[in-house]
This record gives C-alpha cells, sequence and structure tokens, in this order.
C-alpha cells in the first residue's frame, strides 16, 4: 500500500514538472537555494533592552496561550514538538485554507520580541520557559473576511509568535527553550503576502497560516510544502503577481471577498 502511494507520488511529481516546464513556471536554482536571514530567532535578547507595546491585559491572555502550548511540548521531552497536525503530502494539501475569518495582507516583517513566561511549578523564581512574539507591518490588506470587517488596518501592526528563544535576564542568567523551526522563514525587512487568522481570546494576535515572500513584485514559497508544490508545476500562486494572487485567491474562495480596508 505504502509502496503505490509512493510510485503515485512520484508519478504526479513528475507529471507536474513536466506541465510547469511547458508553462515556464518551475523554480530556478536561485529560487529553490534561496533561504532567509533568520538571526532573530537565534540571537540571545536582553530583557532590558526590549520594550512590550502590548497591554498588560492583552499580554497576560497570550502568555496563558503560551503556557499551555510550552507545557504541552515540555512534557513531550526529547525536543519533540506537538503541532497536533498529521503528516500529509503536500502534493495532495491544499495551498492555503480556504477560511471566511482569514484577512489577506502585505505586510513587512519589522522585528521580533522574547517574552518569558513564568511555568506552573517553577523550580526558582527565575524559572520562566519562553516564547518568540514576531511583528509584522501592515503595509496593505487586500482580502478582507467575509463579513468584511478586518479588524486589520494600513500601518497596524500584525503579531503572531513561535515556541522557543533565549532571553537575557537582568541576574545575568540566560533562559532558553527549544525552538522548532518555524513553518515560514521570515527576514527582518522583508515583505510578505500573508493570510492570517485572528485567535479568539481577546489576545488580538492572529497566527499566520499561509505566506508566501514577495520578491520582484512576485511571489515566491516561504515554506517546505509550498517549495513541493512550486517544484512539482501545481503551485496556483507561485510568480503571480500581488494583483493576480489576489484575483485568484478571491474567485477560487467559497467566502472572502476581494478589496482592502483603508
Amino acid at each position: 500500500m505504502k509502496r503505490t502511494i509512493a510510485i503515485q507520488s512520484l508519478l504526479f511529481l513528475l507529471l507536474g514538472t513536466v506541465c510547469a516546464l511547458s508553462q515556464g513556471k518551475t523554480p530556478s536554482a536561485q529560487d529553490l537555494s534561496y533561504r532567509p536571514n533568520m538571526k532573530w530567532l537565534w540571537d540571545t535578547h536582553d530583557i532590558r533592552l526590549q520594550h512590550d507595546d502590548v497591554a498588560h491585559d492583552v499580554r497576560d491572555r497570550r502568555n496563558l496561550h503560551w503556557k499551555q502550548t510550552l507545557e504541552i511540548d515540555s512534557q513531550l521531552g526529547d525536543g519533540k514538538h506537538f503541532s497536533g497536525i498529521p503528516y500529509r503530502d503536500p502534493l495532495y494539501m491544499q495551498e492555503y485554507p480556504d477560511v471566511g475569518s482569514s484577512t489577506w495582507a502585505v505586510v513587512t516583517f519589522d522585528h521580533s520580541t522574547v517574552i518569558p513566561v513564568s511555568k506552573s511549578s517553577p523550580s526558582s523564581p527565575d524559572d520562566y520557559m519562553v516564547y518568540t512574539e514576531l511583528h509584522f507591518r501592515v503595509l496593505s490588506v487586500v482580502i478582507e473576511p467575509v463579513n468584511g470587517n478586518s479588524t486589520l488596518r494600513e500601518n497596524d501592526v500584525l503579531d503572531d509568535g513561535v515556541e522557543g528563544g533565549a532571553l537575557s535576564l537582568p541576574n545575568g542568567t540566560t533562559r532558553k527553550s527549544y525552538t522548532p523551526m518555524p513553518r515560514f522563514k521570515y527576514e527582518i525587512g522583508h515583505k510578505y503576502l500573508v493570510q492570517a487568522l485572528p485567535y479568539k481570546d481577546g489576545s488580538n494576535s492572529y497566527s499566520i497560516s499561509a505566506c508566501w515572500e514577495i520578491r520582484d513584485d512576485a511571489l515566491y514559497p516561504n515554506a517546505d510544502d509550498d517549495f513541493v508544490r512550486a517544484q512539482a508545476g501545481v503551485s496556483h500562486l507561485y510568480k503571480l503577481s500581488i494583483e493576480d494572487a489576489t484575483a485568484y485567491i478571491s474567485s477560487h474562495s467559497r467566502f472572502l471577498k476581494r478589496g482592502g480596508a483603508k
């Protein structure tokens, strides 16, 4: 059974490559070898040099979410990461979720902040877990949610987060948490088209469920599964302009409507 599925996947990949060659849309070696500078993910952040712009009550809600997530992963042990999603072949997966509550926006990755979270049973007052919050500046909203009421506007800050990070505390100690490689590879100052889903916990933060880097006014894959689809010639968004990508997403959605919030 597994052998049959593997053969089908290989045939599908070869067929997609042939189709892509005829369309001139296979990724070049440069497209596939490009890897962003993710220094922000590995650097140790000094808590005394960070400024948290988030209101205290909102920060408490975000910390509660990440505390639960980090403690689940710590219980798994051995550097394992619980995603809740079993592996599926990217060739048989949707390129992006068709969700009526999502907002599509053009953003730039501005900076990151490492946030400490106390453990439920700390061994000392400085026994923290940490997560890294990602801050994106919204350049434009290109597709609104189905209700037409996007919570994002131009110049807003869109906050997402990833597990782990390294934080230097005032007493000179450093707190580090296991940092699984994020699905999306962001580089500070770079521009992206993102699909953002708001959390419904009052934390005013988002989960980015799809992300494409914008280079030379065209979309390029920013996740391994998107690379696979682009290489196989089955990606619908690869190398499209923002205008064409917006038109495609809107026309193929059961929910979303085109038009930005200003």
